[in-house]
């Protein structure tokens, strides 16, 4: 299953986490850089990894990336659903479901009783897709508090619920731990509308992409669409490129200018010193416009290391416009900087090619039959 979350590092002091400020009345915002500006060893390397780039569906949008650059999607996440994807063959997921159905039993419910386990669904879907749907493991906290001068009481409840399905060679598990009981009917909904698309292939079908499948539309902005995706590059293990988007949440009311600004002026005067702005400004990327900024830094063994993030902060009533953050950093080591293996004009092509291609996937205007049917209907 997918790890968690993993997180750009970087070595300067905390407070520096995110920072680039606004420094365009200073003349330091610079424009994007293209190849023909680029010459000798730089243009080189630059043409051999953008000549033959693909593109990848992360989410509602498309994406060019170098050809044999690593993509790993995680922290997929709808409608207060985890979702996690198995490369595995059938037998292999029999027996993962089996053995998931009897740890739920085994577990002694609310009471101390053996009803843990309070509901199974077959699943038949689209496309042969197969498996089971549980509820179980509800769990009940009540009891008074204090409300100023009174006692009031409370009574919390939740429920895990879990879809596990199969076809093809992939698993596919969506699960909450916590969930309310008087909204479950959410899972075998949410299920019902994921279509399973092993190879990856860009569709021209209306929905959310994610690892090997995508959920179909009509989805609701408040049904959070969230998801993560990290790139690699080979030969390159000091660069982490990083994009994460979640749809339906409120608008960030700093932005990365403001809040780059006040982490800078709680920094040591040596540690500004070793900070410089390359480009700040606001950039319009595929439509949608957002904040960028980028930085090179001397760290205090001499590596110089580059970070980049550009950020649009979305509309909290629209799939099509998720909050987005796109980030790249340059001399990541195992045990603390290292310098850059990308030059300063390498890493800001590289970025900008990148940066350049995100944009919405074209799409039908409606799904159609076989994206909304029930996943009991065959």
């Amino acid at each position: 299953m997918p790890g968690p979350m993993r997180r750009v590092r970087f070595t300067l002091p905390a407070a520096m986490t995110g920072i680039i400020v606004a420094l365009v009345a200073l003349g330091l915002a610079a424009g994007v850089i293209h190849l023909r500006e680029v010459h000798g060893q730089d243009k080189r390397y630059i043409s051999r990894l953008t000549n033959e780039m693909r593109v990848v569906c992360l989410g509602r949008f498309l994406m060019n990336v170098p050809k044999d650059a690593t993509v790993e999607l995680f922290g997929m996440r709808i409608h207060g659903f985890d979702v996690d994807v198995i490369n595995e063959t059938r037998d292999s997921f029999d027996q993962s479901l089996a053995a998931r159905e009897n740890e739920i039993k085994a577990q002694a419910d609310k009471f101390g009783g053996d009803r843990n386990l309070e509901s199974v669904e077959e699943i038949n879907g689209p496309r042969g897709l197969v498996g089971k749907l549980f509820v179980h493991s509800r769990k009940i906290t009540e009891g008074t508090r204090a409300r100023g001068l009174e006692l009031e009481r409370y009574r919390n409840e939740g429920i895990a619920t879990e879809a596990w399905m199969h076809v093809s060679g992939t698993s596919f598990v969506l699960s909450a731990d916590y969930y309310d009981p008087d909204q479950i009917d959410n899972l075998p909904q949410i299920a019902s509308k994921l279509i399973p698309n092993q190879n990856n292939e860009l569709l021209d079908q209306s929905g959310f992409c994610i690892d090997q499948a995508y959920f179909s539309d009509p989805l609701s902005p408040e049904q959070g669409e969230q998801l993560s995706v990290a790139l690699g590059l080979p030969g390159q293990p000091d660069v982490e490129i990083t994009l994460n988007m979640i749809a339906g949440i409120k608008r960030d009311p700093d932005g990365l200018f403001k809040r780059s600004h006040d982490a800078k002026a709680g920094l040591s005067l040596s540690d500004k010193l070793r900070l410089s702005t390359l480009r700040a400004a606001r950039r319009e990327v595929g439509g949608v416009p957002g904040e960028e900024v980028i930085w090179r830094a001397k760290e205090k063994n001499g590596a110089t290391v580059y970070s980049f993030w550009w950020e649009a902060n979305g509309s909290e009533d629209n799939v099509f416009q998720p909050q987005i953050s796109f980030r790249m950093s340059t001399g990541n080591g195992p045990n603390g900087p290292v310098p850059s293996s990308l030059s300063k004009t390498t890493a800001l092509v590289l970025w900008d090619a990148m940066c350049a291609s995100l944009r919405l996937r074209p799409t039908a205007p409606k799904p159609t039959a076989t994206q909304t049917r029930g996943i009991h209907d065959k």
